[in-house]
């Protein structure tokens, strides 16, 4: 376990200086072992789509292998094309549905997740997320439901750190398919306010560049929500 370990601070560090052959090297050897779980190799599966998507652009293998990862820790992904898609549409439709029957109050209250299974499943759905959205098109699917998914994991078991982030696009995606400004506009709300009870300065800037960019504007005057983006 301890040579697990130092294996994969090695990858990251590698991966984070730039010499990506000997990142692959220590790659290889914790990918190789058998007898160690998916979630155990986190740490080198992240290095490996990091450098997969931020420093080759290979957005298309870097969600490939994530929905790869994601199925080993019990998260699966229909498959694309019209089907996927369909599904897509109808998992945001049932997702924002879920969102807007919540009690205020059971929001208010959700624990701060520590179950680290659940918590690497969301770290593999956040980088999804970026990375379907950036391939294109083909991707689509996986954009929504990535994101479907991450809420839905929120009003199941609780607070992450992306919770907040996920239920603003939510909101923003709730106004590309159903049109409702009204629904997008509350699902921001409500992801305002969950932002509040987390301590994380990266969910706090992506949940409010979500909402005011693509949500807020429709509903707002602009001198009313400038401020939170100086």
């Amino acid at each position: 376990d301890l040579a697990v370990k130092l294996y994969s601070l090695a990858a990251e560090t590698e991966g984070f200086l730039g010499r990506h052959s000997q990142m692959e090297t220590y790659c290889r050897e914790v990918l190789a072992q058998k007898s160690i779980s998916s979630l155990q190799k986190k740490s080198v599966y992240l290095a490996k789509l990091d450098r997969m998507a931020n420093a080759e652009l290979r957005y298309d293998d870097a969600c490939r292998l994530c929905l790869t990862v994601l199925k080993e820790l019990g998260c699966g992904f229909p498959r694309g094309g019209v089907m996927g898609l369909m599904k897509a549409v109808v998992s945001v439709r049932r997702t924002v549905k879920m969102v807007k029957q919540t009690p205020t109050e059971v929001l208010d209250s959700l624990p701060v997740v520590t179950d680290p299974s659940k918590l690497a499943i969301m770290e593999f759905l956040n980088r999804l997320g970026v990375w379907s959205y950036l391939a294109g098109e083909k991707f689509l699917y996986l954009f929504l439901l990535s994101t479907t998914k991450r809420v839905q994991m929120t009003l199941s078991n609780g607070l992450f750190e992306w919770s907040a982030a996920s239920l603003s696009g939510l909101g923003h995606q709730s106004l590309l398919v159903m049109g409702n400004v009204d629904t997008s506009h509350h699902i921001g709300e409500r992801a305002l306010r969950m932002q509040e009870r987390l301590k994380s300065e990266a969910g706090k800037a992506k949940t409010l560049h979500i909402l005011h960019s693509y949500v807020f504007h429709h509903v707002k005057p602009l001198q009313s929500f400038s401020k939170p983006l100086l």
